[in-house]
């Protein structure tokens, strides 16, 4: 009886993420390749929401790691109550959370992105002596029609995820390619800044602007 207690807890441990209980990202794979199995043999249309802690990095800088894991497992359970039965959640690296949506097409998708940023958005989270209050990003893919790759439908919700945040965070984005690269761009120069800030790598430098009839200041 122990062996065989032992035995289920290594296969639960193997398929959930041990901070918050969710289905780690090898078991969502999984379950994103049956689903995708579907809908190449019968058609069957499904979403998926990748969903990330907006500012997660200022709360641990902040507060502290321990204080970021209580982040994640608040919005872990959010996202968990929130979700469907059907709906598959899981803690897919880092802040970042993957939702998976059988039988949804595009309304269905959005509305579940939305329930689902809302829940967090008024979800109070504990901490010492405050509440810490955190919003969510999500990129938004579907699959409805047969031929495209998982990969590629994994890419497409990477890129709505970039394109939500470099439209100012707290927001859903369903993947829209004509604004996929600048989005990503955009999103690539804030963190160039934010690191460079960091790091103290600006240099001010002071160019006076001088009356060349005067040779007197006259601004900068």
């Amino acid at each position: 009886i122990v062996v065989m207690r032992l035995v289920r807890r290594l296969e639960h441990l193997s398929h959930h993420d041990a901070l918050t209980g969710l289905l780690n990202r090898r078991a969502i794979e999984y379950l994103l390749d049956r689903e995708d199995q579907r809908l190449q043999r019968f058609g069957d249309p499904y979403a998926v929401l990748l969903i990330d802690v907006d500012h997660f990095k200022r709360i641990n800088d902040r507060l502290g790691h321990a204080a970021g894991d209580a982040v994640l497992c608040a919005v872990a359970r959010t996202l968990q109550l929130k979700a469907r039965e059907v709906d598959r959640v899981a803690r897919y690296g880092g802040e970042e959370f993957c939702v998976l949506l059988p039988h949804t097409v595009h309304e269905g998708a959005m509305q579940a992105a939305e329930r689902l940023r809302e829940a967090v958005q008024h979800t109070a989270i504990p901490w010492n002596d405050e509440l810490i209050s955190v919003s969510v990003s999500t990129g938004v893919a579907c699959a409805a029609a047969p031929g495209e790759t998982l990969q590629s439908l994994l890419s497409r919700a990477d890129e709505a995820l970039y394109q939500a945040k470099a439209a100012g965070r707290n927001i859903f984005q369903l993947f829209e390619p004509a604004l996929a690269s600048d989005a990503r761009r955009r999103y690539e120069l804030q963190n160039d800044l934010r690191r460079a800030i960091a790091r103290t790598e600006f240099e001010v430098n002071y160019q006076p602007l001088v009356d060349i009839r005067t040779m007197e200041v006259c601004g900068a």
